[in-house]
């Protein structure tokens, strides 16, 4: 047995008792027990296997020389939605900090009453880390509010710490911990990943005899977003021996949050008039339309399909008449106009409003 007395309390152990001066290097979730309290349970080591794309790297290497060159504790926000490798970012600022600073992780998953208090007692230095912290910290009942971690997130301590914070809705985070750079120096905002950085993941993930597929999966990104966790899916299955249609068929993607596309649509005619409207566009139908009116009181109807157009971002894009088949007709006076009388669409030019795509099996025409 092991004895440890603290001031006049004295108590017995079993004999695998350790005690150290500094909490070792590894990582740590802090649990809370009615009767024992605060303490900290051994948690799995991160895998850092995983390659970071795009900028990660760069972004991981500036957090580093921010910690080493400031004397204060410094926080990082981390925000995007989920699947866009905000988790992997932290697990890999945790393994470098723990090799290069020897500091270990402290992990918060649970909104503990009390739980700054207790991270303010652990005098050395370490990355505390709050993963989904929106979601964690919720500012429900019996939880700790999020303005209680303010002081603590401030760097006035006289411990210095690295703050890693993942968020997947930055609308539910305090107002007090955004632009506010004394608290949280950096917030990074993780993306879906861009045409460049799809190829370069399916290059590594995919054996040599399926790259053939990188292309479509990237045509396919351009109309409809992919996060990380997809890309690994569809890598997955490319993988088995599965066509990319087949995959996507079977595949549990969706994106319920993006049901619709609003985009505002310039209409140019080859007589130089410019019509505006307002259309609900999805990338993935295989036909759509929009009627409109022009400064000459006129009405046009436009049918086309929007897989025919070669899309670069969803963010703008063109059409052109040429490129695009379309079926335009003119309404003046009740009368119906054919593009036979010489006035007709060059070109719809679009800019989007905000995201609300609804994928679709529509994508088959995609091959």
């Amino acid at each position: 047995m092991k004895i440890v007395k603290t001031g006049e309390i004295t108590r017995i152990f079993p004999d695998d008792l350790k005690t150290f001066d500094e909490i070792p290097v590894g990582n740590y979730k802090v649990g809370f027990h009615p009767m024992m309290g605060f303490f900290l349970e051994d948690a799995d080591s991160f895998n850092v296997n995983e390659k970071p794309y795009g900028k990660h790297p760069d972004k991981i290497e500036k957090v580093i020389r921010l910690y080493n060159n400031i004397e204060r504790s410094v926080g990082v926000i981390l925000s995007g939605r989920k699947g866009m490798g905000k988790s992997m970012f932290a697990r890999l600022l945790s393994a470098n900090f723990a090799e290069t600073h020897n500091m270990p992780t402290i992990i918060v998953t649970e909104a503990y009453p009390g739980i700054v208090d207790f991270i303010e007692s652990i005098k050395q230095e370490c990355v505390v880390m709050f993963d989904e912290f929106e979601k964690v910290f919720d500012n429900s009942d019996k939880k700790e509010p999020q303005d209680k971690l303010l002081s603590l997130f401030d760097g006035l301590s006289q411990t210095k710490r690295l703050y890693v914070v993942t968020v997947n809705e930055i609308r539910r985070v305090n107002q007090y911990m955004i632009n506010r750079p004394g608290r949280f120096h950096y917030h990074l905002q993780f993306n879906y990943p861009s045409a460049e950085e799809i190829e370069m993941y399916l290059i590594d993930k995919l054996s040599p005899e399926y790259h053939n597929q990188i292309s479509l999966v990237q045509r396919f990104a351009n109309r409809f977003d992919l996060n990380y966790d997809s890309l690994r899916a569809i890598a997955f299955e490319l993988n088995l021996g599965y066509g990319f249609l087949e995959t996507m068929e079977d595949l549990n993607i969706s994106s319920s949050e993006n049901e619709a596309a609003k985009y505002n649509v310039a209409i140019h005619h080859s007589n130089g008039v410019i019509a505006n409207a307002e259309v609900n566009l999805n990338l993935l139908s295989s036909q759509t339309s929009i009627r409109y009116s022009t400064p000459t009181s006129e009405y046009g109807y436009i049918e086309f399909s929007p897989l025919e157009i070669e899309i670069q971002s969803k963010e703008s894009f063109t059409a052109h008449a040429d490129q695009v088949p379309m079926t335009v007709m003119f309404d003046e006076e009740n009368e119906t106009i054919t593009d036979e009388n010489g006035i007709k669409v060059e070109k719809l030019v679009f800019a989007k409003k905000y995201t609300t795509v609804q994928y679709g099996k529509e994508f088959k025409d995609l091959a």
